[in-house]
């Protein structure tokens, strides 16, 4: 009897599959990209921050718009901590006797860990005790930061993001500050 060869007709038995330094090196990678990617979809205080900008932009804003439409009748932007939240108000004084009768626009944010502070002229920590109002004139212009005349723009460090507000009342996103009071 004779044994057939290799050569002739019987193919040797091909191995498939991954060996285990490619097994390793996928999860390897794999565990890499999961430790660098997955915390920034699964941390939220980031979004927090930048909405708290966009928010107060977008409550300055209307602000200055309600102020334009409400002629001879004071208009002030609040914002304060109430609670543990933020809470930004438009406010209107219908009879000018220095208290807001009626709120048009009430924002309330998540704080989380974000912080508010107005740095220029003078620097005022928006938080629990402290709160900030702001008036607009007739024209949409800045008048007053609590009760003090306004003679410069005012900057805003918005959970680490700047944001402008100028004396025409005119809320955007800065640079920094030194871009905002040079403006």
């Amino acid at each position: 009897m004779c044994i057939p060869s290799p050569k002739f007709g019987i193919k040797p038995q091909q191995e498939t599959g991954f060996t285990l330094i490619e097994l390793i090196s996928v999860l390897l990678v794999l565990s890499i990209t999961a430790v660098v990617v997955l915390p920034r979809f699964t941390g939220t205080q980031s979004y927090r921050d930048l909405l708290l900008n966009d928010q107060l932009i977008l409550i300055a804003r209307y602000a200055q718009q309600t102020a334009l439409t409400r002629h001879n009748q004071g208009v002030t932007l609040e914002l304060s901590v109430p609670s543990s939240d933020w809470l930004f108000a438009v406010q209107v004084d219908l009879d000018n006797d220095s208290v807001n009768d009626l709120e048009v626009k009430r924002l309330e944010l998540e704080r989380g860990s974000s912080t508010l502070t107005m740095n220029s002229p003078s620097t005022i920590a928006v938080n629990s005790p402290t709160r900030l109002r702001i008036s607009y004139d007739n024209l949409g212009n800045l008048t007053r930061v609590n009760g003090l005349a306004v003679s410069s723009n005012l900057h805003f460090d918005a959970g680490g993001r700047s944001m402008c507000l100028s004396l025409a009342g005119y809320a955007y996103e800065s640079s920094d500050q030194a871009s905002c009071v040079a403006d």
